[in-house]
């Protein structure tokens, strides 16, 4: 509702001629921040583009009357305050003319505050067109381009103090040289990194080399180079000198790689050509009063001024000011950054008072104590010019902003900061004083309109914080903020908003980070664990699962608080225990498992102790123990329906149904799923749903309902594309190749299998690598070709642990099994199909029972030197036994064969006597068939004592 305090803040924002009010724009994004409007949906409301409501709160465009109308209507103005508003929105371009308003469109956008001081790209990417011509450096530039041109130089380091434009010289640069790239050229921001062993990972986002972003190693990164002809642009470098191996490596191992580099100092490398920045050319008076036609012929005044009529469009270069003007330069020692910081004073100190504080305020440190930080010794003083223009609200404020380390939107500074005293003015107002003062950007946040700092600036800041003594109390109230936030996030990182906020945890990363270290570094084990509780899906869905464990060590590593700290660190090792699954870690994730399970039963933590079960089970099935993994899965059911839980409920449905499946009761498994995928949908979960979908796909396979099963998958890939869901889009795709596969359709089969390996190699998702390969193997020896489907399923061999993965080395067993069948190594085949039927037989795992006694029945009536046809018929009735108890298909690959078998022993024996063992065989219990199988295989006294590719 609009109360008081709303219209209160309205009329401030909307009274002329009160410069210190906040600006309509940002009065109007607050308005729909707190009536929880997005920005898409006020644009739907009102009718217009999105594009237009950015700009509009960038305070960039007009609204048409009519449009601003529509907004009051939308942002709840009283009718008493309807006209104000009106005369605000349409008024707040100051340039437009009478015959503006009625223009049903925008205006060009006016010029932005401090936009000359912000950095050319907020994170990484392709490399961009220049935003602004480059003032003064056409000499440099052809300098540099005619040293990095040169053959024999694979790295340029652009170094020079703080501020003095060696990102743009190098943006520049890299524009020039991006054509002899084919366009391969990419910007690579490490400014707000605090550790080289992330550089891999932000060369990876930025070239979007997925294989490397599934486990960013510098050895990845390598590889993904060494054949590319690739420029990148390394920006801030001078912070991580710990780097240098890395980049050395870079340079000798990728001869196509040409790296641009900005420092503050050389990394020192044989390889690295220096360049050196120098200031901004100043005029050479020779002791003569200078023109202004003159002056202005010098980059450092021509800099000057065109930053000053950004922010005053009515300043002009005249010879009574550009002596001052000059001076202002030189005493700036020609430093872009410097300039452009003094220039925007230029409203409210004109040039020959601006030079009365520079005599007063401004010692720049070049050349100084050596001991201080490289940008130190340029602009510190300068700032702290700057820093004592601000008032002491604005200085309070300049000084909190220094605890974000990424860029941050107007609700976490309003979350975070405060004001003291009781005429503090609103915080929206005093942000807005510091974008005049260029000491605070602009940034676009996704989606959302953020702010940022510059680094030089921002450490300044964190200076006066640290001295001002808030510091703790500024860093707790980022942290608890952030906390909140990855809690909020954690609950829709599931659900239909889950790319919405994917991007906002992304772009908070490194404020979530500094949260994590401070908690850390503070001893709060307690939030600590929630922080990871909360993020740890991002985690995973962003692949920075390596990271999240190393996070993860370090909490765990920390003193047990109290009792009542337990349930948290349950929740933290769960979401530890699925981060090093994925990372094919089983061993350590089932020891976090159990260590969280047996941790939350003694502390009666009953949700978490569910939880821990959930992981218990998972991996339970990994292990081919599905009655401790059933086991598991019952108890966080019964836990999860009496506390109510239904998402959770959901999830020991799924893990009750595949220990189910996975022991052979595929009817009850179908239930299971039935009922979790219900109360999915419900919930709106839909990564949970499509994990259902594909086993309720994988029975439908399994049991010969191959449409239902494609129908299913087909619903399935749709959701993973709209949801850019990577990992299960391979999983999906490989299901749906299984599904042409037993149908014998190979050719749709072996197109969706690569389709699916391609993808998982992308990822560097081994698990989807191996699985593709095996079921390619499979399409390969269906159609006759048994030295390439070798080939496929060696390869998938290889990448299996047995001791984590004993099942799937039981599987490919048998299917290299059917390999040797083909090639004619009958022993072999007899002894891969016994060492696969023992496992299954020992841990009641009945699914993969059935191929075992088909391949040795079927090399007893075909291949066996002297024919056991008895036995053989004995075999076979008791694999279709167990087949139509299980209710699964035979698949095409084995369909013919056992045909073909069935059909030689009924000749040789006769019908009747065949029909006699047949009934036999189906009736007998089904330890007798294992049993002789294994005799069978036994009694041929098989040549070959191990397994071998």
């Amino acid at each position: 509702m609009w109360g008081l305090t709303d219209r209160k803040r309205f009329i401030m924002a909307t009274t002329p001629p009160a410069t210190s009010q906040p600006p309509f724009f940002l009065w109007m994004k607050q308005r729909r921040t707190e009536l929880d409007i997005s920005r898409t949906e006020l644009a739907d409301q009102v009718g217009c583009s999105l594009a237009m409501i950015r700009q509009l709160e960038q305070g960039r465009r007009r609204p048409s009357r009519q449009l601003a109308e529509r907004l009051a209507r939308s942002l709840q103005v009283t009718p008493d305050d309807w006209q104000r508003f009106l005369r605000a929105a349409r008024a707040q371009i100051a340039s437009a003319g009478p015959d503006d308003a009625e223009q049903d469109d925008a205006e060009e956008p006016r010029p932005q505050l401090g936009a000359g001081l912000l950095s050319p790209f907020a994170c990484h990417g392709p490399l961009a067109l220049p935003a602004e011509p480059l003032l003064g450096r056409e000499r440099d530039l052809e300098a540099a381009l005619d040293l990095v041109m040169s053959p024999e130089v694979q790295m340029l380091t652009l170094v020079g103090p703080g501020g003095v434009g060696k990102t743009r010289l190098a943006m520049q640069l890299a524009h020039r040289m991006r054509a002899a790239f084919a366009g391969q050229a990419y910007f690579i921001g490490l400014a707000g990194l605090a550790d080289a062993r992330q550089i891999p990972h932000a060369i990876a986002q930025g070239m979007q080399l997925l294989g490397v972003l599934a486990a960013p190693t510098p050895e990845r990164l390598i590889a993904a180079l060494s054949d590319r002809q690739t420029l990148l642009l390394l920006d801030n470098l001078e912070h991580l000198p710990e780097s240098a191996p890395l980049i050395a490596a870079l340079i000798q191992r990728c001869p196509g790689l040409k790296l641009i580099a900005t420092s503050r100092s050389a990394l020192h490398l044989q390889a690295e050509r220096l360049y050196m920045v120098p200031p901004l050319s100043l005029p050479d008076s020779q002791g003569q009063p200078l023109s202004a036609a003159l002056a202005i012929q010098a980059p450092a005044v021509r800099l000057f001024v065109d930053r000053a009529q950004r922010v005053h469009p009515s300043f002009a270069l005249s010879d009574a000011n550009a002596a001052a003007v000059v001076e202002i330069c030189r005493r700036l020692d020609g430093l872009p950054l410097a300039i452009e910081l003094a220039a925007a004073r230029v409203r409210a100190l004109p040039p020959h008072a601006m030079l009365e504080r520079l005599d007063n305020r401004l010692d720049l440190l070049v050349g100084g104590m050596q001991d201080l930080p490289a940008r130190q010794q340029t602009l510190r003083d300068l700032l702290d010019w700057s820093y004592g223009l601000l008032n002491q609200h604005e200085q309070q404020l300049f000084r909190q902003l220094a605890v974000f380390v990424g860029g941050w939107t107007l609700a976490a500074v309003e979350s975070i900061c405060t004001l003291d005293g009781e005429d503090a003015p609103p915080l929206i107002d005093t942000l807005s004083m510091l974008l005049d003062h260029s000491l605070v950007g602009e940034r676009l946040l996704g989606d959302e309109d953020g702010f940022e700092m510059l680094g030089l600036i921002r450490e300044y800041a964190l200076e006066q914080l640290e001295s001002s003594g808030d510091a703790d109390t500024v860093r707790g109230q980022h942290a608890a903020y952030y906390l909140a936030l990855v809690e909020q996030a954690s609950g829709q990182l599931i659900h239909e908003q889950q790319r919405v906020w994917l991007e906002r945890l992304e772009w908070a990363h490194d404020d979530v980070r500094a949260a994590l270290s401070w908690l850390i570094e503070r001893g709060d084990r307690r939030r600590a664990l929630r922080l990871i509780g909360g993020v740890w899906r991002f985690w995973q869905f962003r692949n920075y699962q390596h990271e999240g464990l190393r996070w993860v060590d370090r909490v765990l590593d920390m003193p047990l608080a109290a009792r009542d700290d337990l349930g948290d660190d349950v929740r933290a090792m769960c979401g530890a225990g699925w981060l090093a699954a994925d990372c094919g870690q089983h061993q350590r994730a089932s020891q976090l498992f159990s260590l969280a399970a047996a941790r939350a039963r003694r502390a009666e933590e009953w949700h978490a102790l569910g939880m821990a079960l959930h992981g218990v089970s998972a991996e339970a099935v990994s292990q081919g123990d599905s009655a401790s993994a059933i086991a598991s899965a019952e108890e966080s059911l019964a836990i999860f329906r009496r506390l109510g839980d239904q998402e959770e409920m959901a999830w020991s449905l799924h893990h009750l149904g595949v220990a189910l499946q996975f022991h052979g009761n595929d009817q009850t498994a179908i239930r299971l799923y039935e009922e979790s995928l219900t109360l999915l949908r419900s919930l709106g979960h839909y990564w949970g749903q499509i994990q259902i979908m594909l086993m309720l796909a994988h029975v439908w396979i399994e049991q010969g309902e191959y449409a239902r099963a494609t129908a299913l998958l087909d619903e399935a890939l749709i959701r993973c594309h709209q949801q850019g869901y990577h990992r299960l889009t391979i999983e999906t795709t490989r299901f749906l190749a299984r599904a042409a596969l037993d149908q014998g359709r190979y050719a749709q089969a072996a197109a969706l299998c690569n389709s699916s390996l391609r993808l998982a190699r992308s990822l560097q998702e081994s698990n989807g690598v191996r699985w593709a390969l095996a079921h390619l193997g499979q399409i390969e020896l269906g159609q006759g070709l048994a030295t390439r489907a070798q080939d496929m399923l060696a390869q998938a061999f290889a990448m299996t642990d047995v001791a984590q993965e004993p099942w799937a080395a039981a599987w490919l067993t048998a299917q290299l099994g059917h390999v040797a069948w083909h090639q004619g190594a009958h022993d072999l085949a007899r002894m891969r199909y016994a060492e696969s039927l023992r496992f299954y037989q020992q841990n009641s795992v009945r699914w993969g029972i059935p191929e075992c006694l088909e391949g040795l029945g079927t090399l007893l009536a075909l291949h066996a030197p002297a024919h056991d046809d008895e036995r053989a018929v004995l075999l076979l009735a008791g694999a279709e036994a167990l087949r139509r108890s299980l209710r699964h298909a035979r698949p095409m690959p084995l369909r013919e064969i056992v045909r073909q078998a069935l059909g030689a022993l009924r000749e040789r024996l006769g019908a009747d006597h065949f029909e006699l063992l047949w009934a036999e065989g189906v009736q007998a219990p089904l330890d007798g068939a294992v049993a002789a199988a294994l005799r069978a295989a036994i009694d041929e006294q098989p040549r070959v004592a191990a397994w071998q590719p």
